[in-house]
């Protein structure tokens, strides 16, 4: 696990993927699709947060491990 810091906004937008991602893990195939693209949303928001905030972590890439 990795350990990282994300601002106050960062952090909400963490939450509200999580949550949404819960959610669909929970659902019924007929409701999933629904569920799922939103999650998906939240995380490409996310994701773009991530990548323009100067407080938040920056992403990296992880070397392999021997």
């Amino acid at each position: 696990m990795t350990d990282f810091h994300l601002c106050t906004e960062g952090q909400r937008l963490w939450d509200e993927w999580d949550k949404e991602r819960k959610i669909a893990d929970d659902c019924l195939t007929d409701e999933k699709a629904a569920i799922v693209t939103t999650a998906n949303e939240k995380w490409v928001a996310y994701l773009d947060h991530r990548a323009a905030c100067k407080e938040c972590t920056k992403l990296t890439r992880h070397k392999k491990q021997l």
